[in-house]
């Protein structure tokens, strides 16, 4: 049961309650559903939201997980090419020095 049919239930109760005009038991047992349907709805709606408040912990509890995953890998890739940086230069340093001093056990490749 939704808002929709709650306001549906209090139209036809209001149709009724117009009706029974005269009929002041009637009118007073009708009375009393109007009285009863606003604790239920309020509890449906109450849970509702409970279950909206769940799903949007678990959607933000994904983003959270999907935002490590995501700088781990990022951070990741950058240290890979970081090293592979260093080693080139590394290697280009090695190749200058031994090339600038003549010696010849320098492996340029």
């Amino acid at each position: 049961m939704n808002n929709a049919d709650f306001d549906a239930l209090r139209d036809q109760l209001r149709a009724e309650f117009q009706a029974a005009a005269g009929d002041a038991a009637r009118q007073a047992n009708i009375r009393e559903v109007f009285e009863q349907l606003a604790p239920i709805q309020d509890a449906m709606n109450l849970q509702n939201l409970a279950t909206r408040a769940a799903q949007l912990r678990a959607l933000s509890d994904n983003l959270e997980n999907a935002i490590s995953r995501i700088r781990n890998q990022t951070d990741n890739f950058l240290l890979s090419k970081l090293i592979s940086l260093k080693t080139e230069i590394d290697r280009i340093s090695s190749f200058r020095s031994g090339g600038l001093h003549g010696d010849s056990t320098s492996d340029p490749d």
